[in-house]
């Protein structure tokens, strides 16, 4: 196929990371589909839902009204629903699985909450499973109209809460983890128990899915696209997001829309608010020529030399394991980047009509970093206390100690030794995922040499530990505070 045959969505993207696991990300995005708000435009009815489901894996539903005689028939969600408010039951079923093995949950909701308090739930199958599990809210701008003050700067309205039916995987609480949290089944009768912690919600389908690995990208088949065509959204202005705290921002910048040399206008998301993992933003466009079509980000990142890594779903659904995971390379200014693998632009088919894309942020490759860091900050910690206990907080330097006689299971160089090849993994893990050209430092790496270089002085000599605490774990430059 002809490459200018291949019609072109453009994402004007910001991307800026303060670190591997806080993520911060400001956005700019092109539309000439008007404002992306489903109460007000014409474009997005008011029941709009985001209840694409990828129907080509093997999977179980759960209707409702087979388990719950409360469950009543909702006509915006066509199915029937239990509205879970705050204290209200537990949902229990059981399921009969064909065989044992691991499965993922999928639920179809309707967030009802009005504040900023997010849905939790706990899920237990056979009396085990995930407890404080998030269902997020949607929210968007409460005006229609943009707002000004007495300077003819933008300001950003009040957010809202967006009632909109979604459908969902269940992740871990951090969203951590690649993909969405598994479940043991056994072949045969398995119970499932459902209970809230916080948050009111509407529940309809639930979809027991077999666990399988995302496959890898695949030029779509169809082509009906005669022509160019360019579809452009502002990153300011979302179908919705995942939580309020992500706010529009202004940038005196050229390169990014819409621009004033006189006024503030809102023009990307603040990286200061999209700054977690698991933190996502949907843009609603209309497609008014069926085709294959490219989706491009204008981004940039503002930390050297990082990567950042995010999750892209269109229409509600991950399409392969590229996009599960997708890396933006360091930007220090605004570039466009057409998604795609090892250098060949990807193409999605859109019919005629309304579709979605979503970036969440994805902290799931690094969080083996985090939590090996945590792992190893709290056994400093540790053996800190053990050895103030020993010394008692004395830092006579006259003293002479024979550590590992004092401090055993395990000794003292044991742990400083072990201590010492974990973070050197750390450093190929931290130059392989965190870093955009592994010939060069970022912020992540160079703390973790830091912290390595101080350990590998502290392993020359263990006995020196009680008069070097202030190089284990006291102070600003100590090896705890470095990983911290």
């Amino acid at each position: 196929m002809k490459k200018d045959l291949v019609k072109k969505i453009i994402v004007k993207t910001t991307l800026a990371f303060s670190a591997i696991f806080v993520l911060m990300m400001v956005i700019g995005l092109l539309v000439p589909v008007g404002e992306a708000n489903p109460e007000s435009d014409n474009i997005f009815p008011s029941d709009f839902s985001l209840l694409n489901f990828d129907d080509s894996r093997n999977y179980q539903t759960v209707e409702m009204n087979t388990i719950d005689t409360g469950a009543v028939f909702d006509s915006k969600y066509d199915g029937y629903v239990i509205d879970w408010e705050e204290n209200d039951s537990d949902i229990k079923f059981n399921i009969s699985m064909s065989k044992a093995g691991k499965y993922q949950i999928a639920v179809d909701y309707l967030s009802c909450q009005t504040t900023v308090t997010n849905i939790s739930i706990n899920v237990l199958v056979n009396g085990y499973g995930h407890n404080n599990i998030e269902l997020q809210s949607a929210w968007g701008d409460s005006e229609d109209e943009e707002i000004f003050d007495i300077y003819g700067n933008q300001v950003s309205p009040v957010q809202s809460a967006r009632n909109l039916w979604r459908n969902v995987y269940l992740y871990d609480q951090r969203y951590y983890s690649q993909s969405p949290v598994e479940f043991v089944f056994d072949a045969g009768d398995n119970e499932v128990v459902l209970s809230k912690n916080k948050g009111h919600v509407k529940i309809g389908k639930i979809y027991i899915v077999e666990s399988k690995d995302f496959g890898n990208y695949e030029s779509p088949q169809k082509n009906d696209a005669a022509k160019n065509e360019m579809i452009t959204l502002e990153a300011e202005k979302p179908l919705f997001k995942s939580t309020p705290e992500i706010g529009a921002a202004s940038q005196q910048n050229v390169n990014v829309t819409p621009y004033s040399t006189d006024n503030n206008l809102l023009n990307v998301i603040s990286g200061d608010s999209f700054n977690k993992s698991g933190y996502s933003l949907t843009y609603a466009f209309e497609v008014k020529q069926a085709g294959n079509y490219n989706i491009s980000f204008k981004y940039y990142i503002s930390q050297t030399n990082t990567s950042v890594y995010t999750k892209i779903l269109v229409d509600n659904i991950i399409l392969n394991k590229e996009l599960n995971s997708y890396e933006f390379k360091d930007r220090n200014k605004y570039n466009n980047e057409t998604l795609n693998v090892d250098g060949e632009n990807m193409e999605f088919y859109f019919d005629e009509g309304i579709h979605t894309v979503t970036i969440q942020l994805d902290a799931s490759l690094q969080s083996e970093i985090y939590y090996e860091m945590s792992n190893i900050i709290s056994e400093i910690n540790k053996l800190y206390l053990e050895i103030i206990n020993l010394t008692g907080g004395s830092s006579d330097k006259n003293m002479n100690w024979t550590i590992d006689e004092f401090i055993k299971n395990p000794t003292a160089t044991e742990r400083l030794l072990d201590w010492k090849e974990r973070l050197a993994n750390l450093l190929e893990l931290t130059n392989e995922i965190s870093k955009s050209n592994p010939d060069k430092q970022n912020r992540l790496y160079q703390n973790l040499s830091n912290a390595y270089d101080k350990l590998c002085d502290l392993v020359k000599d263990p006995n020196q530990l009680p008069h070097k605490l202030n190089i284990l774990s006291e102070g600003s430059s100590s090896i705890s505070n470095m990983l911290s």
